[in-house]
């Protein structure tokens, strides 16, 4: 599997904050993937996009979505980060 980096500029993207269920955010992966989105932002508190649940919910989905997950303790408060307004 190769991973392929995040876009520079992505045209549609899911961004995830706090989904703890591991089947949840499988069909979120799956459905985002149905729909064409350019990429996945799973921000504090997201589970492991790598758990065994979430790869089993996903039905492969998870290798056609390029993701990236955010670190830090919670999204920026004001301004631009990487092309997301909040």
């Amino acid at each position: 599997m190769v991973l392929r980096p995040f876009p520079s500029t992505p045209t549609l993207v899911l961004v995830l904050d706090g989904v703890a269920n591991p089947g949840n955010l499988g069909t979120m992966l799956r459905t985002a993937a149905a729909a064409g989105v350019d990429g996945v932002l799973l921000g504090p508190g997201c589970v492991d996009p790598f758990n065994p649940k979430v790869l089993r919910g996903s039905m492969g989905a998870i290798c056609a979505c390029q993701f990236e997950i955010w670190l830090g303790p919670k999204w920026p408060s004001a301004g631009r980060v990487g092309g997301v307004v909040d």
